[in-house]
């Protein structure tokens, strides 16, 4: 029988490479050239991308099944090495992205479970907090520069970006602090830095799958590193819509994003660490992304800066992050 790669009659393969020896779980070609096993899972419904490319041998259409069957094979490849820095996840409560944010373009092959033993990236928990409701617990780290190992100050953490929507901001040494996170969700943290920094992602950076504990304090450390500036995403038109309002009540929060290497991802924020708070804001029409956000019934009459960012695919933020005052009043 002829293939598009070489000939096989009764006694054999003839040299050339037959379709038998270019798949899985099979070392060793025709003529012993080493092939590596890669792709030993079932694939179309066959029992493995080799049954797919033996069917085809088999059934007497060698030459055109085996182009198809190769077609098919290129695709499975590109899904499984594409890839951006977008592991994130549905708050991560899911551990998946079921939509494309920087949390969908590759998946972690496999996540650490932080609870109460030490993990990762210098994710570690420890006992009881004195503070905060029984049903949730605290989250806290230092953030430094990769290449110089300084700490950065300014970084906005975030912690999940769906359902569960918390932030914080570090210091002038490095280090945050995220109160109030639900016990028992999955709680991924995030790191945006303007001035051309990659965005850190816990799931995705170091494939952890972080579980806050009641009443518990989990360490999460972690380092950013700077990128190519052509990449980042373009923000402009920041409002908040009245500036002055009471607790309890909504504004509107808008932005203008676009582009970036990768595409503009799903991920478009207003965080304000000083209320403990992250917006998520969704596509309105064009580069308009908006949200209502009600302001919390317990925050302090005070001056609150609020700060737009966004992420492309790829893990490039905006040069500078606007920032907006929301003026509280008793």
């Amino acid at each position: 029988m002829t293939t598009q790669h070489g000939t096989e009659g009764p006694e054999g393969p003839a040299p050339g490479l037959s379709t038998r020896y270019v798949h899985a779980s099979e070392e060793l070609d025709a003529q012993s050239a080493v092939h590596t096993a890669f792709y030993n899972h079932p694939t179309f419904g066959l029992p493995s991308t080799a049954g797919l490319l033996d069917d085809a041998v088999k059934s007497g259409h060698g030459d055109r099944r085996y182009v198809q069957a190769m077609f098919l094979l290129g695709l499975v490849v590109l899904m499984m090495v594409a890839g951006g820095c977008t592991g994130g996840g549905k708050d991560q409560s899911g551990s998946a992205t079921p939509k494309k944010s920087t949390q969908q373009a590759q998946q972690p092959t496999k996540k650490t479970t932080v609870e109460t033993t030490a993990a990762g990236n210098g994710a570690s928990s420890s006992g009881p907090e004195t503070a905060g409701p029984a049903k949730t617990g605290t989250i806290t780290g230092r953030v430094t520069d990769e290449g110089s190992g300084k700490p950065l100050s300014n970084v906005y953490i975030t912690v999940g970006w769906e359902d569960l929507q918390r932030a914080a901001l570090t210091g002038s040494d490095g280090r945050y602090k995220v109160k109030n996170v639900p016990a028992g969700k999955s709680a991924s943290v995030f790191g945006f830095h303007e001035g051309l920094y990659r965005y850190h992602n816990s799931s995705y950076d170091d494939h952890l799958h972080i579980v806050a504990r009641p009443g518990k304090t989990l360490t999460y450390n972690f380092a950013l590193k700077k990128i190519d500036p052509n990449g980042k995403p373009e923000v402009s038109k920041p409002s908040i819509t009245p500036r002055n309002a009471a607790p309890g009540k909504s504004v509107t929060i808008e932005l203008n994003a676009r582009g970036g290497k990768g595409g503009l991802s799903e991920e478009v924020f207003a965080a304000i660490p000083k209320l403990g708070r992250l917006v998520l804001l969704k596509p309105a029409g064009g580069d308009k992304f908006s949200a209502k956000f009600t302001i919390p019934s317990s925050a302090k009459p005070g001056e609150y800066p609020v700060t737009f960012f966004t992420a492309s695919n790829a893990c490039y933020v905006p040069k500078v992050f606007p920032q907006l005052t929301l003026s509280l009043k008793s």
